[in-house]
């Protein structure tokens, strides 16, 4: 982790000539691959890497890209949010930290209210639930989902990203991406079990959680 160079990019659609975007998106194209291990598209990365996001992470280890970490800045209800549009690491650098690293960085850099992002993998609820700079996750085993994280989860399943079939109980939407993101299925102690047993997620339907933690 002491090697790995971090790259802050604000506004990724304009900040390269279209040179180094064809670069970089190849680079990010092959991260995905072999992150995810499904043939993802090169719309697909552009989309998360050049048109949604505010800002962009780079993450390099010896020059080379391991990792790509794409924000937006939203607003609800008065609150400044934080969301996760996407992460990739390439397999043998998951689970080193690199995701909290990336996010607490931001976090801590910007006036944040409320860390948000839509997943379907167990390991990206854990280590969201292991950053440093939240005090309080949801959808949460032992509590129910809170008035106020209910209203900002109502404000960006309907107005950011359009959620058919989403509850306000469970943060869960059913069949948002139709298949399964990952393969396998992410694995995390704990949160899988919270996943497979309470939420009853299920992968192959294109399941997917809204996770919302507030920043402390």
């Amino acid at each position: 982790m002491k090697n790995i160079v971090l790259e802050r990019i604000v506004k990724p659609k304009t900040a390269f000539n279209e040179s180094d975007k064809a670069k970089l998106g190849a680079e990010a194209l092959m991260v995905a691959r072999e992150a995810f291990g499904t043939n993802m598209t090169k719309e697909d990365v552009d989309n998360h890497f050049y048109e949604l996001p505010d800002l962009v992470y780079l993450a390099r280890l010896n020059k080379k890209l391991i990792s790509f970490c794409s924000f937006r800045n939203l607003r609800s209800k008065k609150k400044n949010i934080l969301y996760l549009d996407g992460i990739v690491v390439v397999p043998k650098h998951q689970k080193q930290g690199l995701f909290r690293k990336i996010t607490d960085t931001e976090l801590e850099y910007g006036s944040y209210d409320y860390f948000v992002t839509r997943t379907q993998s167990a390991v990206v609820y854990g280590a969201t639930k292991g950053l440093r700079t939240i005090s309080e996750i949801y959808p949460n085993k032992d509590k129910p989902v809170p008035k106020e994280i209910k209203k900002v989860a109502k404000d960006i399943s309907d107005n950011e990203l359009k959620m058919k079939r989403f509850s306000l109980k469970t943060l869960v939407d059913r069949e948002t991406y139709g298949v399964a993101l990952h393969y396998p299925t992410p694995y995390y102690p704990g949160v899988s079990e919270f996943f497979n047993q309470d939420l009853k997620i299920e992968y192959d339907k294109g399941d997917s959680i809204l996770i919302i933690a507030q920043v402390a």
